[in-house]
């Protein structure tokens, strides 16, 4: 409830704001015709049963599909291997596969790096491994 009186009490937005809303939501795709300028403040009725988490507008490459996992979550021919062995010895999935890119990008970013080490896709094999073993 909340969520939904917040946008009540925000004062209007000041013509810099309303300029960057309107550049956000142009790149975005959500200008048309009858709402070439946006004036009034964005605003998201979230559902009452979403979790904090899903509140945040911080994203991450979670929603990457499989052809960007492949072009970002390059390895080295040892952590390709690495990787491969995992994948048959553990019975991982496709599924598996991409989470497991993803989350070694994440990690590699972290520490700052360019590429995926085979620190960070050992790492995330070992949390995929936890989670399975966790929710199995």
């Amino acid at each position: 409830m909340l969520a939904k009186r917040l946008a009540t009490i925000m004062p209007a937005m000041t013509e810099s704001e309303a300029i960057e809303t309107t550049k956000i939501h142009s790149v975005a795709g959500l200008i048309d015709s009858r709402h070439s300028f946006i004036a009034t403040r964005p605003f998201r009725s979230p559902h009452h049963t979403i979790s904090d988490a899903g509140q945040s507008t911080v994203t991450t490459n979670s929603a990457m599909p499989s052809k960007l996992v492949r072009q970002h979550c390059q390895l080295e021919v040892e952590s390709h291997a690495l990787l491969e062995q995992a994948m048959n010895d553990l019975n991982f999935s496709a599924r598996a596969h991409d989470r497991i890119l993803k989350v070694s990008r994440t990690l590699a970013d972290l520490d700052g790096e360019k590429q995926i080490q085979a620190r960070h896709l050992l790492e995330a094999i070992q949390y995929r491994s936890l989670d399975r073993n966790l929710w199995a």
